[in-house]
Parts: C-alpha cells; structure tokens; sequence
C-alpha cells in the first residue's frame, strides 16, 4: 500500500496540524477496505504489544537506553506514526465509498485491469504493452503484478470511463507517449 502524498483531483493530500486529512468524495475497492482494516488492526494490537512489552522510564537511569533498547523518545515517535496512521485509516474507512465490482467491460472502471499499448525506438517500430490493476485510494502499489494504480493517478484518469480503442497522449517513464486502450478485464482472483 502506498503512504505519502497522493494526489486527489490535482491537489495533494493535506495536514492539518500532525494529523493528515483524507480528502471527501474518495473511493476503494472491497479488497482495498478489507487491506485497510486488517493494517489497521495490525497497528492496534503491535501498539498494546509495544506498550505492555515496554519497561517504566522510571525503572532505567536517565540517558541509559538499557542493551538494545530504543529511548522514550523513539518510542513517543513511533507510537505517534502509529497513532496517526490508525486515524488516517479511520478517516478513509469513514470517509470513502467502495466502488462496486464492475458489471462488464465495456468501460474502464475502478477493480479493472487494463492493458495500453503504445510504440517506441527508432521508427517507432517496437509495441510496448503495459498492464495495470485500476483500484482506489492508497491502494496503488507498484510492486504487484499487475501494478496497480490509483484512479487518481494521471495515467488512470486518462482512461477512466473509457472505451477499447481510446487513445491519448500521456506521460510515461518520463517521456509524452501517444497510447492506446487495448483491453479491458476483470482482475483474476488468487483461487482462479
């Protein structure tokens, strides 16, 4: 799952004081729901974990770590990453609506997995095809096969709500690539 900055209609997730704010009218898939409220959990219970498994600051002399053990201050830090974590989770399992399974695939939407194709060396001659997972918010993650991307990232926008066929200029692998719309399918569930 990425963390970070997300982009949301052109404008970048924001804070507010140490706490991030998740912008309204967001959308996620089920699978994305049921990943954040199992982080979410994970958080909870490695947070208890933490603090029962942590001695008194009064038991150790000052400036004294003890072996291997990290100062208070390290751990205020990390129980705040935590904290604020659990809240931002909170606030899209609050927030957002979970985009239905799609239907068919007469257009692109949120759960599809799409394939663009577009040509590139010299003379253009070679046909490059990349495919990629659409899902919602903070669930694009790269490193999946497909990758999946945001339906807020640029290259997803281009393409949401469109048709096999679609074409449109967009930046990829930092060069402007005239790409095409290919396929559009229903992702394969782990058991298929």
């Amino acid at each position: 799952m990425v963390r970070g900055s997300v982009a949301h209609g052109g404008q970048g997730v924001f804070c507010i004081g140490a706490v991030m704010k998740v912008p309204t009218g967001i959308v996620i898939t089920e699978r994305g729901k049921n990943s954040f409220e199992a982080e979410q959990q994970k958080l909870k219970k490695n947070l208890l974990k933490d603090r029962k498994g942590r001695p008194d600051a009064n038991a150790r002399s000052a400036g004294s770590t003890g072996c291997g053990m990290r100062m208070q201050g390290e751990n205020a830090r990390e129980d705040d990453l935590n904290l604020e974590r659990i809240s931002v989770i909170q606030q899209i399992l609050c927030t957002a609506q979970v985009a239905p399974e799609p239907e068919n695939r007469s257009v692109v939407r949120i759960g599809h997995v799409i394939t663009l194709m577009y040509r590139e060396g010299s003379g253009k001659r070679k046909r490059v095809r990349k495919t990629y997972e659409i899902v919602g918010y903070q669930e694009g993650d790269c490193d999946t096969n497909p990758p999946r991307l945001s339906y807020l990232a640029e290259l997803a926008r281009q393409f949401m709500g469109q048709e096999i066929g679609h074409q449109a200029y967009v930046r990829m692998a930092g060069r402007l690539r005239f790409v095409t719309l290919t396929n559009i399918r229903k992702p394969k569930l782990p058991n298929q």
